[in-house]
């Protein structure tokens, strides 16, 4: 144990568990770190326990939570075969010295028509009542804030629950499926409904959403077919896709070609669909608030005016309305969804509102006649894909506000006007026609220096610049695009003003300004060997792609994240050593280090990306540590813990013949590829999950398997991705 001083309070936890810092100076528990306390005291602060964060601990038994925990994760406690449960009723809880029955974590039984949950119950559990099937009635007691995912999922027979009045947030899937519960009353203390938390609930018939609700998520109210009448809040603003998909009784407000919901004040408070999708003309309601997703996908409509009062516009709401060549958004929207006009593919022009911050992925993605769009100072960000294929772009203003543009932003704009400068072809503002270097004129090039006023490098710009020895990048740059320096094989120097807010270089490499994250090695290096300095605690991706002179790689003893390709294709890397503090190892992390013989994953890996050792051609050995609780090693090979799913074979091995293991349920994705070894391979399962990709590239003479199974791999018959 430690001792530690919060606030004023001395207070005595557990020392050695892995916590997060959240924005707001509160704490996420994320695992068990190096703790080994068999009575775990959490501290004081930790709001949140993470995804399996302590998954198949069997040496905990006891644990202390703190009164500041407002959410458990999904299996936070699975395996935990001898913690000790304070038992009430037919419950299990989990809390402190001060309130045993903090958190509801399961019932004892699941034969029961009742339950009375203690009163002094803050939280119930993810999976508390899940499948219940005989329970027909309960009473959330006051005090409860938070019904966390599929907590009631499936409980078929559940006709009255009366929920808390300090309620404040409704998990995912949290009364899905419970078909005969016909009346519910969210109370005026919740702020969040969660993805599809009503789902199949088909005998439902009238619900009303209080005014504190804030944000509803995807398919809530899917299938819910017995409902007629909904009361929406005013103040929502968040709300998800397909929230009342499948809800054939529902009663609408039609006004004009629209159908609208709301409430006593305003009942056309929200914008659903339209009645006939092939008129060319709308008129909106004036009190209109809110336009929900895919309100208008494929209609016909030439020209829509949004009146003002309209605060957003969800996700793909005029998806390919092929017809529309003109909007005229008002001045209160704040908020537009992903796709929102999406193929609109006669829209010409459009002007967004002051108020706008943030344009999403694919908004104006295909509108092929898009010529002209005007961007206020405000927005923060234009998202991934927000105007790729606008083939007609030919002007673009970027606000000085900007801060990020993401991946392929700009991508097939192919009529685009730039502002050139030493080889850059820029976009900007009429003060700023610097501001963002958007690509290069020539690729053909040894040395290039910034712009000094460019705030951001765009995804790719340098990618398969072959000659590109030097960069210098300005003190202004704030963001750097992915990948934007790949397959640049002969850069060895890439230099930072010493100014720059968000970015530093040491010995010619790129690194994020507090050290943290080293973002870019110069491959073109000629060095065999690196060594990634103490306080780095990520490898960027991509950091090292197609580096093929490196054969040794020292990680720092402070890191933490490998990410996506980080080392793909370091083809002459015969070692590494991945350190204990690492979590996470990002997809095709390994792929195609050829020269590769062996690895070690310490026991603190909680998660591998799909196909991290792909084209690991002499790879003989993938060795987990026996402590590792996600993982385990089987002859060299990777499994998930319990031995369900083989993960990884390692396709350097000599060895002509394998049998799988009796348990391996699940063969993931890529899981032999290219693994020219192997003649022989025997299974005696019936029955086997087989992921995409799992067999491509083998050899195999002979499949010891039954006649569908051996059809199945020899076809590559897979299941799933």
């Amino acid at each position: 144990m430690s001792y530690s001083k919060l606030g004023n309070d001395e207070v005595n936890y557990s020392k050695g568990l892995n916590l997060k810092l959240n924005n707001d100076g509160t704490y996420e528990l994320l695992g068990i770190g190096t703790c080994k306390d068999t009575h775990i005291k959490i501290q004081e602060g930790v709001t949140t326990i993470g995804s399996g964060a302590f998954l198949d601990c069997n040496f905990i038994k006891n644990i202390d939570l703190p009164d500041t925990l407002i959410s458990i994760d999904k299996d936070a406690f699975k395996g935990c075969t001898n913690l000790n449960y304070n038992e009430y009723e037919n419950g299990r809880y989990l809390g402190n010295k001060n309130n045993k029955y903090m958190i509801l974590v399961d019932t004892i039984s699941k034969d029961f028509k009742e339950f009375v949950i203690n009163d002094n119950t803050k939280i119930i559990g993810q999976h508390a009542f899940y499948e219940c099937s005989k329970l027909t009635s309960i009473e959330i007691p006051e005090g409860v804030i938070i019904i966390e995912d599929a907590a009631f999922f499936y409980c078929r027979k559940l006709e009255k629950i009366k929920l808390s009045s300090t309620l404040e947030r409704i998990g995912r899937y949290a009364f899905c499926g419970c078909y005969i519960l016909k009346n519910i009353t969210i109370p005026k203390n919740v702020t969040i409904i969660e993805d599809s938390a009503f789902c199949n609930c088909a005998n439902i018939k009238k619900i009303s959403l209080p005014n504190s609700l804030k944000n509803i998520g995807d398919n809530v109210f899917e299938s819910c077919s017995s409902l007629t009448n909904i009361e929406i809040s005013e103040n929502i603003e968040i709300f998800g896709n397909h929230i009342f998909l499948k809800c054939s009784n529902l009663k609408f407000n039609e006004y004009e070609n629209g159908r609208y919901l709301g409430n006593k004040n305003n009942p056309y408070l929200v914008l659903v669909s339209v009645i006939d999708k092939d008129a060319t003309n709308l008129t909106f309601n004036e009190n209109i608030k809110l336009i929900l997703p895919y309100a208008f996908e494929a209609c016909k409509f030439t020209k829509i005016i949004i009146p003002e009062g309209v605060e957003s516009i969800g996700e793909g709401a005029f998806k390919e309305c092929t017809n529309l060549e003109s909007i005229i958004l008002p001045t209160t929207l704040i908020s537009i969804g992903k796709g929102a006009f999406q193929k609109c593919t006669k829209l010409q022009s459009i002007d967004l509102p002051d108020a706008l911050t943030n344009i999403r992925a694919y908004t104006f993605g295909g509108c092929s006649n898009l010529e002209n769009v005007k961007i206020q100072n405000g927005v923060i960000c234009i998202e991934y894909n927000a105007f790729i294929e606008c083939s007609s772009l030919t002007n673009i203003n970027l606000p000085n506000s900007l801060k990020s543009i993401g991946s392929c932003a700009f991508d097939g704009c192919k009529n685009l006007k730039y502002n050139d400068y030493n080889n850059g072809r820029y976009l900007g503002n009429d003060n700023n026609p610097y501001f963002a270097l958007i690509k290069l004129l020539k690729k053909d090039i040894l040395n290039f220096k910034l712009n000094t006023n460019t705030k951001h490098i765009y995804n790719s710009v340098f990618a398969h610049c072959k000659n590109l020895k030097n960069i210098e990048i300005s003190k202004e740059v704030i963001s750097i695009g992915f990948d934007a320096f790949s397959f640049c094989d002969k850069l060895t120097n890439i230099e930072v003003e010493e100014d720059n807010e968000y970015y530093k270089s040491i010995e010619g490499n790129l690194y994020s300004k507090d050290g943290k994250e080293l973002i870019q090695y110069a491959i073109g290096k000629e060095g065999t060997e690196f060594v990634v300095p103490e306080g780095v605690e990520s490898i960027g991706k991509r950091c090292f792609q197609y580096c093929k002179k490196l054969n040794r790689i020292s990680l720092s003893s402070t890191l933490k994240n490998i990410e996506y390709c980080s080392f793909y294709g370091c083809s002459s890397l015969t070692s590494i050593v991945i350190p204990e503090g690492v979590t996470s190892i990002g997809e095709s992390a390994f792929n195609g280090c050829s020269s590769l013989t062996s690895i070690v994953i310490p026991e603190g890996v909680k998660s591998i990306g799909y196909a991290p050792f792909d084209d690991c051609t002499s790879l003989i050995n993938i060795e987990v540590d026996e402590n590792n609780r996600y993982y385990k090693s089987i002859e060299g090979n990777l499994y998930s813990k319990d031995g369900k799913e083989l993960i990884k074979y390692a396709i350097g091995k000599k060895n002509k013949k394998f049998m799988l293991p009796n348990e391996v349920e699940n063969i993931k994705r890529n899981a032999f590829k290219d693994c020219k070894h192997l003649h022989v391979f025997k299974v005696i399962q019936k029955n086997l999950r087989i992921s995409f990709g799992a067999f491509d590239g083998t050899n195999f003479k002979r499949i010891k398997a039954n006649k569908q199974l051996r059809e199945r791999i020899i076809n590559k018959c897979y299941d799933c991705l």
